[in-house]
């Protein structure tokens, strides 16, 4: 029962977000393909819900390599395990510095220096 309600979610959403994207269904498939495998390699399991949310953020990210690398620069774009995270995502949880503990006093009698 479980499988098909998840089966339901994701024709409809790969539909839905087939249209969306201005992809055929076909082209939905194969990214949702890539998808799978990108998330078997990076160990995420994610809720239903959360799937279908993270295979449109993985396919907006996927759309966005493609288009840098047709460029033909010196460098190129591909996946990581950050391939399921918008940027503000990806910027709120790991850009931020945070300094780590201090296990020892600083010396403040060059301060005045």
């Amino acid at each position: 029962q479980r499988l098909k309600i998840r089966m339901f979610k994701f024709i409809a959403g790969s539909a839905i977000l087939a249209v969306a994207m201005g992809s055929s269904l076909d082209e939905r498939i194969e990214i949702e393909a890539r998808f799978e495998s990108w998330r078997q390699e990076h160990g995420y399991d994610f809720s239903p819900a959360e799937y279908v949310d993270r295979l449109d953020i993985f396919a907006r990210n996927d759309e966005y390599i493609t288009k840098h690398n047709s460029m033909e620069l010196s460098y190129t774009l591909g996946h990581n395990k950050f391939s399921h995270l918008t940027w503000d995502e990806f910027k709120q949880a790991r850009m931020g510095y945070e300094m780590p503990p201090r296990d020892f006093e600083v010396d403040q009698s060059f301060a005045g220096v």
